[in-house]
């Protein structure tokens, strides 16, 4: 188990709770002697804090980022520290929050980081390239959950190919497509009709949104699978794509996407004895 010496807090102050939970946070890491710090655009808003500010533009020595807010608050951290393999760990301060390691009562759970009496569970990651029509590469991005190509502001099915390894899989005729790693599975795949995976099943999923199809449904591939999307020739309207959720860029006529597994893995913790049959039943299954 590798020792956790330097710790990134990293609240999500739009949460309602955000702020009171890391309090509490910040009250356990320093009662247990763990060195830790928070984003320097914080300087003013936790007057009694004592601790250390850094950039989280430089992360150098970093051991953990714990996240405070809901899962978009904890994909954010996996993809702060993912060049650097920093481990993430989760406090839920939001709703469902399924990624989330603890939730906002267990904040005393986090002593286990003193001890050593903690999880690594290791998540794949996409690697997203677009090319133009030229060829060119004009943009790239790592996802911890999905990438999605769907229609821009009108109200319109849009036409998409799908190629895995270079041979054709389906056109699809639809809102757009998720392509999604596991821990993606319960993000927007799942709110598109797509099964949910569990995080130790290496595999890359492709599901339809709102298919203009009685027969359409998920796709799942190899994890050592090269998927690429096209545009359709004959289809004048917008697509859009967007990592994870974060700004959209045009996907114009000609572009196409290469996405496969990352060099790379997020390293989630996990504190407490839950499975993923049990995450899966607690906060999905009995909402």
């Amino acid at each position: 188990m590798s020792e956790i010496k330097n710790i990134v807090v990293l609240p999500n102050l739009t949460r309602e709770h955000a702020f009171d939970i890391t309090v509490k946070v910040v009250a356990v890491l320093e009662e247990k002697g763990l060195n830790y710090f928070l984003p320097n655009y914080l300087t003013n808003v936790f007057p009694s804090y004592h601790g250390g500010y850094i950039s989280l533009d430089n992360l150098s020595g970093v051991d953990l980022i714990i996240a405070v807010g809901g899962d978009g608050t904890m994909i954010n951290a996996a993809k702060l520290g993912y060049d650097k393999e920093i481990k993430v760990l989760g406090v839920n301060a939001g709703h469902l929050a399924y990624l989330m390691g603890i939730d906002n009562n267990e904040t005393d759970s986090l002593s286990h980081l003193k001890t050593g009496d903690f999880k690594v569970i290791d998540r794949i990651c996409l690697d997203i390239s677009i090319y133009d029509e030229k060829d060119n590469k004009i943009g790239s991005n790592v996802c911890i959950n999905d990438v999605v190509f769907a229609r821009g502001q009108q109200i319109k099915l849009v036409s998409l190919d799908l190629y895995c390894d270079d041979k054709h899989v389906n056109k699809f005729i639809a809102d757009g497509i998720v392509i999604s790693t596991p821990t993606g599975s319960t993000a927007y795949n799942l709110s598109a009709g797509g099964p949910i995976v569990d995080p130790r099943v290496e595999t890359i999923l492709c599901t339809p949104i709102a298919p203009h199809s009685l027969k359409e449904r998920t796709i799942l591939f190899s994890e050592d699978s090269v998927i690429t999307v096209s545009r359709d020739f004959f289809d004048d309207n917008e697509v859009v794509w967007s990592c994870d959720g974060e700004t959209s860029h045009e996907f114009k006529k000609g572009y196409k996407a290469l996405i496969k597994k990352a060099d790379k893995k997020a390293h989630f913790i996990s504190i407490n004895e839950d499975n993923f049959m049990d995450v899966l039943n607690k906060k999905m299954i009995q909402m």
